[in-house]
């Protein structure tokens, strides 16, 4: 290849990666609060100051390889790089107000009232029952095995027979002892994800999940307990947020509509919570002082200009 082709390659290569980072900037110029704003109690969680105000899970800290501080955004830029950002300060009342933009056929969600020393439903359906499914599995054998030797029966009466038959045993509780080290130490990982309640994020046209799993996994909803109404969504571009919560009421709002409000406590949000796939954690219906979280669903998003004031 010839000097200036080889000139003309890289300046393209420039170029594009010069627009590539323009994109995934774009309409995130820094939005600093006003005078006012700062009066009415409002706070930053997004721009220059925000690496220091989220961590990856308790005690660790923000990850920076797979999220983005530009400008007025949070960017999600390399979901595999990281996982779901925690806020290092607690809230009880508040009110959140926040833009957000998914990728197309995206998914994410932003949680609060994540209490520390909570686990998620999933934990106990998606990873111990099935850990607990082999070591069973492995026990079973061995004690079949120990029972025939015990007896002198079968392949045990003659001495390779034994030697094959305590063999299989020690693999057996290795495997079991894998398995348990295993499980323990996923069950103290999943304290540092503690699960929170979700204000849904989703491409609404383009994902599988909000197609299929109903209004309640639809964007403005409290994910999978309760649907949102009078949605009016914008795609392709960001989306104004606000959540507000307030003794035991709490609302949703999207693009300037009330699309869903609850009482904390209330039965009717019990009774949701029962028939969600948290049913395995009736707590979350009461109102209790938490973490917020920016999920990693695995595809990018932006989240701009998020502010938050406590109220009394």
């Amino acid at each position: 290849m010839s000097g200036g082709w080889m000139r003309f390659c890289a300046l393209m290569l420039v170029l594009a990666l010069r627009a590539a980072a323009q994109t995934d900037s774009a309409g995130c110029a820094p939005t600093p609060l006003t005078p006012g704003d700062r009066a009415a109690g409002w706070k930053l969680l997004s721009g220059a100051d925000a690496a220091s105000q989220w961590i990856e899970g308790i005690g660790r800290p923000f990850p920076a390889k797979a999220w983005a501080v530009q400008g007025s955004c949070l960017h999600l830029k390399n979901p595999r790089d990281g996982g779901s950002l925690f806020s290092s300060a607690q809230f009880d009342n508040f009110e959140l107000a926040f833009e957000w933009r998914i990728a197309p056929a995206g998914n994410s969600g932003v949680k609060y009232m994540a209490v520390d020393g909570r686990r998620h439903p999933d934990v106990q359906r998606l990873f111990v029952k099935p850990r607990l499914t082999r070591l069973a599995s492995y026990a079973l054998p061995i004690v079949i095995v120990l029972l025939l030797a015990w007896k002198k029966k079968w392949l045990f009466r003659e001495h390779l027979g034994r030697w094959i038959g305590f063999g299989v045993c020690a693999l057996l509780a290795t495997l079991m002892l894998m398995v348990g080290i295993e499980l323990f130490m996923g069950l103290r990982q999943s304290l540092i994800f503690p699960p929170g309640l979700e204000y849904q994020v989703i491409d609404d046209e383009g994902n599988a999940d909000a197609k299929s799993g109903g209004p309640t996994h639809r964007s403005g909803a409290l994910y999978d307990v309760l649907p949102p109404t009078g949605v009016e969504l914008r795609r392709d571009t960001f989306n104004e947020a606000r959540i507000l919560v307030i003794g035991n009421h709490a609302e949703h709002w999207l693009n300037g509509r009330k699309v869903l409000e609850y009482e904390f406590g209330s039965a009717a949000l019990k009774d949701a919570i029962a028939r969600s796939k948290f049913a395995g954690l009736p707590e979350m219906a009461e109102k209790s002082p938490g973490r917020l979280e920016l999920q990693n669903h695995g595809d990018p998003v932006w989240f701009r200009n998020m502010r938050i004031r406590e109220l009394r």
